[in-house]
């Protein structure tokens, strides 16, 4: 369904550039959907990155049926990341664009949660760290735009790629989806654009379980979450 979308919107942009309006520019009369503004750019923009979870869970022992544990919490995970950015606009309303994200410096990680567990009974936990993970993800993606002056457009980006997380040196998931976002730009001159946008990686419900010895017994564990991971982007483009 996704895949039909994207075909619908890409036909819908091409049919706008064949069959389009007349208006003047400059004292000659051109179709709108002739190109007047066209070519390669490329950009670099600093990239504040989160993944969120919302989770819930619990433990019980195989042998001994009083052990029990039962906890539910949230991780905020913030990376700060550089972008580049490079594509090719047709035109003054659809550019293709690719991008790739690399994480800088530590992790910010927050887990805060609550749980009720046989001997201690209800406890709850808050942590912040800041860890050397690393996250990278990249993207090919339409690009829809719509001039709202001479200096400012607006514009969405429907795509997909793919988004890499690793913890202390391990793969710990990585994500081929479908990429969704809005942005904005603003000309600062004929070559050099000032952009800033959102786009939404990841979203999923995770259902994960497994078991551990213990002394004289099996823990077994079930756990589910429901994860977000997107990034706020700012930067700036230069077109060639």
């Amino acid at each position: 369904m996704k895949k039909l979308v994207l075909i619908v919107i890409l036909n819908s942009l091409i049919g706008t550039n064949i069959i389009a309006d007349e208006k003047v520019l400059s004292g000659n009369e051109v179709a709108l959907g002739v190109v007047k503004d066209s070519g390669f750019y490329m950009g670099l923009a600093y990239s504040s990155t989160y993944y969120k979870s919302d989770y819930v869970g619990n433990e019980s022992a195989v042998i001994d049926n009083t052990y029990f544990d039962n906890y539910s919490g949230k991780i905020n995970l913030n990376y700060d990341a550089f972008m580049l950015q490079t594509g090719y606009k047709f035109n003054d309303y659809f550019s293709i664009e690719g991008r790739y994200w690399k994480s800088i410096g530590k992790t910010k990680l927050h887990d805060k949660g609550n749980g009720n567990a046989s001997g201690t009974g209800t406890y709850t936990y808050n942590t912040s760290i800041n860890n050397k993970d690393e996250f990278s993800a990249w993207g090919i993606y339409l690009k829809p735009t719509y001039p709202i002056n001479k200096t400012i457009n607006i514009y969405a980006l429907l795509g997909y790629g793919k988004i890499n997380l690793e913890y202390n040196n391990e793969k710990w998931f990585d994500s081929y989806d479908y990429h969704m976002g809005v942005g904005a730009t603003y000309q600062l001159s004929n070559k050099l654009t000032l952009f800033i946008d959102y786009v939404h990686f990841y979203n999923n419900d995770f259902l994960d379980n497994g078991s551990y010895p213990v002394v004289g017994d099996t823990i077994i564990w079930n756990e589910e979450e429901d994860q977000t991971m997107y990034t706020i982007n700012i930067g700036l483009s230069y077109s060639f």
